[in-house]
């Protein structure tokens, strides 16, 4: 990815740390991805279930314009939240050139 960019799609398939089952989110209430800018400021998002009703685990969200204005090491991380629960997903990496 490149500073700039926008458009790109990204897809998580979320999964239980414990016994890497995948987080069935059909009863989900909150789906929020958190990202972590190079220069520590966070911005947070609503990611969408890719397949309804989200049995599978995958959520997705397309980066939109104006987003991704700084090079660098970015991170992401998902917090699910059920009526008896919330769930924070360790955090994926990725580079953004210049």
């Amino acid at each position: 990815m490149r500073v700039g960019d926008c458009g790109t799609v990204l897809t998580y398939q979320l999964r239980n740390q414990q016994d890497s089952s995948v987080v069935d989110l059909s009863d989900a209430t909150t789906l929020v991805l958190e990202f972590l800018r190079p220069d520590a400021s966070t911005i947070s998002k609503t990611p969408t279930i890719k397949t309804p009703p989200g049995t599978d685990g995958r959520i997705t969200y397309t980066i939109p314009q104006g987003m991704i204005t700084q090079a660098g090491f970015w991170s992401v991380r998902a917090t699910v939240s059920k009526t008896d629960a919330r769930w924070t997903s360790t955090r994926a990496y990725f580079e953004v050139t210049a």
